[in-house]
């Protein structure tokens, strides 16, 4: 199966956040406010770390409510339009879901959006979670909705991955990425290392104004 490739997000890195800026000029970021809609209060003095960083604009607003925030993409073209554009935030590298150089118990807050459904090992990348956690420490990801990308596969099979090509930002884009299952972002290791806090559903199919359909799944590290 196809991984994705730094070089992939490195060719779009800006188009992708040029894309973005004007998608959502004149609307709002629902994603993101549902993901931040289950962060816990106070995040002042928290470690928080985004997976995902991308151009930096959620850190930015995690940082803004108090929070010691680190950011990774597996992107150097992206890490470096963060920068760019946010200059104070100070720790952001280049990593992935499936590896990091932070420390074992060093963060409070892990949150991704829209990152971690490129993986191809789901569980890899969550036991890297686990170990970057605290102990209670709370992991908040978003991705695609498994059943709204089933409606694009091809082999109709819903437990068989399948890179697909989805349109974002009123099809000003197109990305690939594997496809995967609710059993897979819910698998046995992430049910036996965390307790699953709460599961939201956004399904969107036919509004091309709207994000596409989405998962918002809240874990605590036991």
């Amino acid at each position: 199966m196809k991984k994705l490739k730094k070089t992939d997000y490195d060719f779009l890195a800006k188009e992708y956040v040029s894309s973005q800026e004007e998608f959502y000029k004149d609307k709002k970021d629902i994603s993101r406010e549902r993901l931040f809609s289950r962060i816990e209060k106070p995040i002042k003095g928290k470690k928080i770390l985004e997976i995902g960083a991308g151009a930096g604009d959620d850190l930015e607003c995690l940082y803004k409510a108090g929070g010691e925030v680190y950011g990774i993409d597996i992107s150097t073209e992206m890490i470096k339009l963060a920068n760019e554009k946010h200059p104070h935030l100070k720790n952001l590298y280049v990593g992935s879901f499936e590896e990091n150089k932070f420390a074992d118990d060093f963060f409070d807050l892990i949150v991704s959006r829209f990152t971690i459904h490129y993986s191809n090992d789901l569980d890899k990348g969550f036991k890297e979670a686990y170990r970057v956690l605290k102990s209670k420490g709370v992991m908040i990801f978003l991705v695609p909705h498994p059943l709204v990308d089933f409606i694009v596969k091809k082999n109709k099979v819903y437990e068989k991955s399948e890179v697909i090509r989805r349109p974002v930002f009123s099809e000003k884009l197109f990305l690939n990425y594997p496809t995967h299952t609710l059993s897979e972002y819910l698998s046995k290791f992430v049910l036996d290392h965390f307790d699953l806090v709460s599961l939201d559903e956004e399904v969107n199919i036919s509004d091309k104004n709207r994000e596409t359909g989405f998962l918002v799944i809240k874990l605590r590290k036991k």
